[in-house]
């Protein structure tokens, strides 16, 4: 019976080259996590509700910042913004309300130039104002190079200088004929009253020079008009525009604008 149970016992014992090697290396420890998450800071908005009726004006000084109501005021109005200025006795950031600077003759004139209107609101101004549309601004133009040898061709008197006396008669007066085809413009009014336009048209024209037609159709053909463009003030002498009137229709894309002298 002890014979059999030592048998057992030698068949069920592990062999010693399958018993895992013991080592006195310490064992590596697992840090401990933490599960509880730090809580994220909440920041509250501050409160600028009692600017919401307050009246800014230039020259207001904020300290540390300033109110955004202050920065939508500016840019509402456009002339005016918002300067970083040199900090207070204490070391403390200012900004003041600063008047924006006044634009420079080119700046205008730039801005001018890029004022653009669509070829539909232009044609329909034309339209409203001198009963014509493109094609009958083309023939206008057209007829004007056929019958105008010269902007200055004797017929009626034209006053070059603006100085008109009583009686209607001028220093510099000059001869001027009104060709056919601009009759209803303001070549009529030429007569006895100064005529900027026919000035304009013989200093910026040259004598017996004509509009380009072709180049004319092309940029008529345009999707946008832009008042920089020389063909603006050319066609719109021819219809009686003054260079005032184009500039505020531009400005404003009222055909009324046209109409007012």
């Amino acid at each position: 019976m002890e014979e059999t149970l030592n048998e057992i016992n030698e068949t069920i014992e592990t062999p010693a080259e399958d018993q895992p090697e013991t080592t006195n290396e310490p064992v590596e420890e697992i840090p401990e996590t933490d599960t509880l998450q730090e809580e994220e800071e909440i920041v509250v908005p501050k409160d600028w509700s009692e600017w919401d009726e307050h009246e800014f004006s230039e020259g207001e000084i904020f300290t540390n910042e300033y109110p955004p109501q202050a920065a939508v005021w500016c840019n509402e109005g456009g002339t005016h913004h918002i300067e970083e200025i040199e900090p207070d006795e204490d070391g403390n950031r200012r900004f003041q309300i600063v008047k924006n600077p006044e634009p420079t003759a080119e700046e205008i004139a730039e801005r001018k130039a890029m004022l653009n209107l669509t070829a539909a609101d232009v044609e329909r101004a034309i339209y409203k104002a001198k009963g014509m549309d493109f094609d009958d601004v083309i023939a206008l133009v057209e007829q004007y190079n056929e019958n105008l040898p010269s902007p200055l061709a004797g017929g009626a008197t034209h006053v070059d200088t603006g100085a008109v006396d009583e009686t209607g008669a001028s220093e510099n007066e000059v001869t001027a004929t009104i060709p056919s085809p601009l009759a209803g413009c303001k070549f009529e009014q030429a007569k006895n009253e100064p005529c900027e336009i026919v000035c304009r048209m013989a200093e910026g024209q040259g004598e017996g020079s004509t509009i380009d037609i072709k180049a004319l159709k092309i940029e008529l053909k345009a999707n946008n008009f832009y008042r920089g463009n020389p063909y603006i003030d050319a066609v719109g002498q021819l219809l009686g525009f003054t260079s005032e009137q184009l500039d505020n229709f531009f400005e404003t894309g009222d055909y009324m604008e046209l109409l007012n002298g």
